[in-house]
């Protein structure tokens, strides 16, 4: 076989699923053995190991040179003096992490019965087998693909967080954006910082094409719920901002309350979502996700607009996994799907998805408190200032409901127990505003309507 041949083959699908079988807790102890066998008898399956220990937050602070050592010993020791005496005959091996630092050693089992010998090996084992497991837990899953435009690899920054603004690239965008923009009731300062166009520019653009500030009017009665783009530039929070730093516009929308055309919700679909060993997307730059540890960043993308009045958008990632949502704006209601595709040789496992309700852009429920909130089965609901509206939102298979007062925000998060290679997963969402003081009958109502199914 060619050199280049090899290099093509390089990670093989064996290494591969070994290590996302381990990963995911699936490897059967067969496996997991010629796994191990592998790594210490196999320098380039050592270093390929070694090259993605960084992914790792906590170790990326210790780490120095990507490099895994495994080295095997004979050894004798012993330990005390008369009764206490301890005598071990063996071998062991030693493990060692980045280029500099203290090397963690493990005996074998003792040649000799000792229960205490015995609990030591059984204890250190474990020690080594978490410091492996954790070494793989860091890779990551699936080859990475090719960028968008042809390159190798994906773009990466010494800054992986996405530039806050965006400058429209023709005229039709930046017409869009800035009536958008001025739906949402934006200065010029706000305009500027989503576009990164001076205010001269931006005044002279909003002559031009005739726009005002003017709300958009109200829905009709039996008319959908106007649901536009998030378009950046001002922050959806109006608290704890230093939690959610350089929010992207990507997977946001605002939807606007039927009774006043200049308060809405920003429904973040989703704000992120991970799995149990990696956080594979993060809708704001102040935690660490698999690419920006590596430095990659991630490219920007918008919602695409229906004739029919939805509203979808998409997202690859760079190991092959893609996701993302629908909007499909109905009266007095949106209907809501967020999906997974898994293009990788592994299943991904655990998925945990954050889909975001902020509400403080919309004056009747930007109450900083809890008390306004209830969580209940697959929904959670925030009631208004004077008691008679709700935001209503639900996810099947809602595992988390908590919500922050600070922000203030709200969640019902969904999970996926697993999402086999090829296989494609969808969840499907409800949001609804509610005027009226039976909140359960409504929640009733709610749930005859099958949401929870394709139609």
């Amino acid at each position: 076989m060619s050199e280049e041949t090899d290099m093509e083959a390089w990670p093989d699908k064996e290494l591969v699923a070994q290590i996302d079988g381990l990963i995911d807790g699936q490897l059967d102890p067969e496996e997991q053995r010629r796994l191990e066998n592998r790594l210490r008898d196999d320098p380039a399956a050592a270093d390929y190991c070694a090259q993605r220990i960084l992914f790792h937050s906590k170790l990326a602070q210790i780490i120095g040179p990507s490099r895994l050592e495994l080295v095997q010993n004979r050894r004798l020791v012993i330990e005390g003096e008369g009764e206490s005496r301890r005598v071990t005959i063996g071998h062991s091996h030693t493990a060692q992490i980045g280029g500099e630092g203290t090397p963690i050693g493990l005996p074998a089992p003792p040649r000799g019965p000792s229960r205490r010998d015995t609990a030591l090996w059984v204890m250190l084992s474990a020690l080594l087998l978490g410091l492996l497991l954790l070494a793989v837990l860091v890779f990551r899953q699936g080859a990475e693909k090719p960028a968008a435009d042809g390159s190798a690899h994906p773009p990466r920054l010494t800054n992986s967080a996405t530039p806050w603004h965006r400058r429209p690239e023709t005229d039709d965008a930046l017409k869009f954006w800035l009536q958008n923009m001025a739906w949402h009731q934006y200065g010029l300062d706000e305009m500027k910082a989503a576009t990164g166009m001076d205010k001269d520019a931006l005044a002279g653009a909003l002559d031009r094409f005739q726009i005002d500030r003017r709300p958009h009017p109200v829905p009709a009665a039996g008319e959908p719920l106007f649901v536009l783009p998030y378009p950046g530039g001002r922050h959806p929070r109006i608290g704890l901002l230093e939690q959610a730093v350089n929010p992207q516009r990507d997977t946001k929308v605002s939807v606007f309350t039927p009774w006043d055309p200049t308060s809405y919700v920003v429904l973040d679909l989703p704000e992120a979502f991970l799995t149990r060993n990696f956080l594979y997307y993060l809708s704001h730059s102040d935690k660490p996700t698999i690419w920006s540890l590596q430095g990659i960043q991630l490219q920007p993308v918008e919602w695409e607009r229906h004739e029919n009045g939805t509203l979808t958008y998409e997202r690859e990632l760079p190991n092959g996994v893609a996701f993302g949502a629908e909007v499909d704006p109905r009266p007095a209601e949106l209907r809501l799907k967020w999906w997974i595709r898994n293009d990788t040789p592994a299943p991904l496992r655990e998925i945990l998805v954050q889909n975001c309700v902020l509400l403080g852009r919309a004056k009747s429920f930007a109450a900083q408190t809890d008390d306004n909130k209830i969580f209940r089965g697959d929904y959670t609901a925030c009631r208004s200032v004077d008691g008679r509206r709700w935001v209503i939102s639900g996810w099947e298979k809602a595992y988390h409901h908590w919500a922050l007062p600070e922000c203030p925000c709200m969640h019902a998060d969904p999970t996926i127990e697993v999402c086999q290679p090829g296989e494609t997963v969808v969840l499907h969402g409800w949001f609804s505003f509610y005027e009226g003081g039976d909140l359960d009958a409504e929640l009733e109502r709610i749930d005859s309507l099958d949401w929870k199914k394709d139609r």
